[in-house]
């Protein structure tokens, strides 16, 4: 039995961490107790439903400091689970005085259990030797009620078994006189079966000649249609309007009797008229009436040559084939060896025969019980696309061509437009710069470079864009400028003080219209306007012609989706890698103690303290 329960303490050692695991079980979905040991990095704490980190880690936990006691901590967790690991890391338990006090109550309550114990083992000891006496008396009792049930069973089963022996005996001398008269009446029953197979042959070959003479099936039945065709009165119908479906093609003197009227109608020829309200029609096989003297003559030859048979309901069963396999087989008549197998064959029996051949030669498919299961299941899958038509135009060129463009569009090459090809090839069609040149905005037109090359070398300027450059060395430095311009080059208002005005209508050789302030020009009015890609500023973000590379494949990131521990990142930043380590080390963590360790004497002992050992601590 457990009476208490203490933990291995830790002891404190400078710049020694120990890292812990505790596994604790949820009543009711809360946990709420002491951790085990002290002075923890509470940033490190951590609660998880599985070891070592793994599982879902558990956020709804509160963790509260005994004021009394500022190294303990108390953990309550609320969770969903039976159990949860919590995790952290601590320097090292305090012994304080609470410790020692706790060890000698649970040693009062230790010795407390051993004397209730003791005195319960001394009265159960009791208990069974008294048990013990009374088991035997009774297993006594037993065994003498065992022993005697015995004899009087040996008893009754040797009377059985000569009662048996006897019995055996009888039914010996019965079977055997009864197997002589079942052998006997077989002998007799073979005999009779014999002479009744002679009498049946000899009937058979003695009636064969009467049994050829006669009409067939088909023969009576092309006689009545003959007689049938020849007679005049015909069918009855129900209604007038029958006559024309019942017989489309009449004959000249055809009669025919109509039931809803009882009239009776000839053809003459051209129309159904009326003779008789109450004429007799020509018998037919289905209607009664007078026979002509023709058909009399044949019934009459035909019921002379009618006969009755005594076994008329055997004979009405043969036929022509059956007289001709009769004959064939006393032709070919012997003994078989399967004689009795043979006789077993009975009418059913080849019924059935005959019923599974003719199930075997149909037409139908015939399937295993699998096979029947996985149509059925088929069957139960099968669905309509409602996009049939567009499944439908789906072919093998089709898809050759996705697959073509899938794979062009998923390739490291940049994908462009024509429009951006176009300013491209502009880009790639101009002149190549030089080290020391540059290039201007402005076109360089032929007449410009023929003017140029018209100026002789050392040729001064003949204006500068500054007037007032001083500056000798430069070459915007005008020489042999005059200081002062004579006063005959101004005009007078130029000099006047005050500058003469003008009304509009004065003003000669100005424009008839003018452009509003807010207007707009086409591309062939703007006499500089750019015509190279070169020529403008590039935006930020976009790539220009220097820049397109061979691109850059963006890889895969090596794991499916989901949540890990620890990641591989490469230069650009991507997750090429994901784990969820178990071990320390597989957090990097290589300077942590073994779970299992053994500690020199610079540390406590794990049993067997005292407390000189608990001094400084």
């Amino acid at each position: 039995m457990e009476i208490s329960r203490f933990y291995e303490k830790l002891n404190k050692i400078d710049g020694n961490i120990y890292v812990v695991e505790e596994k604790v079980e949820l009543t009711g979905g809360v946990y709420d107790a002491p951790l085990q040991h002290d002075n923890i990095n509470t940033s490190t704490l951590s609660v998880y439903t599985g070891p070592k980190l793994t599982g879902e880690r558990i956020q709804t936990y509160v963790l509260s400091t005994p004021s009394l006691t500022p190294w303990n901590r108390t953990i309550r967790v609320y969770a969903d689970v039976s159990t949860v690991y919590i995790s952290y890391e601590a320097e090292g338990d305090t012994v304080e005085a609470e410790d020692v006090n706790r060890l000698q109550e649970e040693m009062i309550r230790t010795q407390e259990a051993i004397n209730g114990e003791i005195s319960r083992a001394g009265e159960a000891e009791q208990n069974i030797a008294a048990d013990l006496v009374e088991e035997v008396a009774r297993a006594k009792s037993a065994e003498q009620t065992l022993s005697e049930n015995l004899t009087a069973e040996i008893t009754r089963a040797k009377t059985a078994e000569k009662a048996n022996a006897d019995n055996l005996a009888t039914e010996t001398t019965r079977s055997k006189a009864a197997e002589n008269i079942l052998t006997e009446s077989v002998t007799t029953e073979k005999t009779r079966a014999l002479a009744a197979e002679e009498s049946i042959k000899g009937t058979i070959q003695s009636n064969k000649p009467n049994w050829d003479d006669k009409y067939t099936r088909n023969e009576v039945d092309n006689k009545f249609a003959a007689l049938e065709n020849a007679i005049d009165w015909k069918e009855t119908v129900n209604t007038y309007a029958d006559l024309a479906v019942t017989y489309p093609n009449p004959q000249d003197g055809w009669t025919v009797n109509v039931k809803d009227t009882d009239y009776t109608y000839r053809y003459n020829g051209t129309e159904w008229v009326v003779i008789s309200a109450n004429a007799i029609p020509k018998a037919t096989q289905s209607v009664d009436g007078l026979l002509s003297k023709e058909d009399k003559t044949l019934y009459d030859d035909a019921n002379n040559k009618k006969h009755t048979h005594a076994n008329k309901t055997t004979i009405d069963k043969v036929t022509e084939t059956l007289l001709t396999r009769w004959n064939e087989s006393y032709d070919k008549r012997h003994e078989h060896g399967n004689k009795g197998v043979l006789d077993t064959i009975t009418q059913t029996l080849m019924d059935n025969w005959n019923a599974a051949f003719a199930h075997i030669s149909d037409a139908v498919r015939h399937v295993t019980d699998t096979e029947r299961t996985n149509w059925n299941d088929a069957n139960s899958k099968k669905h309509t696309h409602s996009n049939k038509s567009v499944l439908d135009g789906i072919t093998s060129t089709l898809v050759a061509n996705w697959n073509a463009a899938f794979t062009h569009i998923s390739d490291a090459v940049k994908h462009i437009t024509a429009e951006e090809r176009t300013a491209w090839n502009r880009v790639s069609d101009k002149v190549d710069t030089e080290p020391g040149k540059g290039l201007s905005t402005n076109d360089y037109t032929s007449p410009e470079k023929n003017k140029l090359d018209g100026i002789a070398p050392g040729a001064e300027v003949n204006v500068q864009a500054d007037w007032n450059v001083t500056d000798t060395t430069l070459d915007a430095f005008i020489k042999n400028k005059p200081t002062s311009l004579p006063a005959s080059d101004v005009s007078a208002w130029a000099k006047a003080s005050t500058k003469p005005g003008y009304a509009w209508s004065e003003i000669s050789g100005k424009p008839t219209s003018f452009a509003p302030a807010a207007h707009t020009h086409t591309k062939s009015q703007i006499s500089d306007m750019s015509t190279k890609v070169s020529e403008f500023e590039n935006d930020a973000g976009y790539v220009t012609a220097a820049e397109v590379g061979p691109g850059y494949t963006h890889p895969n990131s090596g794991v499916s989706a989901g949540t890990y521990k620890s990641v591989t990142v490469n230069a650009q930043g991507h997750v090429t890698a994901g784990t969820n380590p178990t071990t320390l080390a597989g957090y990097g963590i290589t300077d942590a103690a073994a779970k299992n360790h053994n500690h020199d004497s610079a540390y406590l002992k794990k049993t067997g303290l005292t407390w000189d050992d608990l001094k400084g601590v």
